[in-house]
């Protein structure tokens, strides 16, 4: 019988993305209510990073599409428990849990958006993509929940000026 440990090693060092899929410097990163949506830049291919894919995995793929300019933290207090923060500048907070991918806040400055459009800047009006949109207001301000993807509204234009989804560190 030949060892079959080599073969394991390869298989689990690769990313588990879709088979179609290769990160390339860049592709799209969007945002969704389970995680992040990838696809390639000419559109051929698309994947996934949904919440629960393992830290090396993410970043790794990530790193690739956004650049190595990314800084990592453990913050002090989370109401969450204990996480760790990568954070590419003027982009994303990525918020990991148990190594794995667990949530995401859009950074000021963001062009991220869903696959939709909606984005840091987004008219509330706009927000109408969504199956379901309850807004409230709440010890943060004007907040706005449409399926798993939460942000919070500028008081008198109604603008997206947060946007987050899955565990984050925010204090209520």
């Amino acid at each position: 019988m030949r060892p079959t440990l080599p073969v394991l090693l390869i298989l689990l060092a690769a990313p588990a993305l879709a088979d179609s899929y290769s990160p390339t410097p860049g592709d799209i990163v969007t945002i969704g209510q389970g995680g992040l949506g990838l696809s390639a830049a000419d559109a051929t291919a698309t994947a996934t990073l949904p919440f629960g894919a393992p830290f090396h995995e993410s970043l790794r793929t990530l790193a690739t599409i956004m650049g190595h300019d990314f800084s990592v933290y453990l913050p002090e207090e989370c109401p969450a428990g204990p996480v760790v923060v990568v954070s590419f500048p003027n982009q994303i907070d990525l918020i990991y849990q148990q190594d794995q991918l667990a949530g995401f806040m859009l950074r000021r400055g963001s062009t991220l958006t869903t696959q939709a459009g909606v984005g840091l800047g987004t008219p509330l009006a706009a927000l109408g993509s969504f199956a379901t949109l309850d807004v409230m207001e709440s010890t943060l301000g004007w907040e706005f929940q449409a399926g798993q993807i939460h942000g919070l509204l500028s008081e008198r234009e109604g603008i997206v000026e947060h946007l987050w989804s899955g565990t984050v560190c925010i204090f209520r």
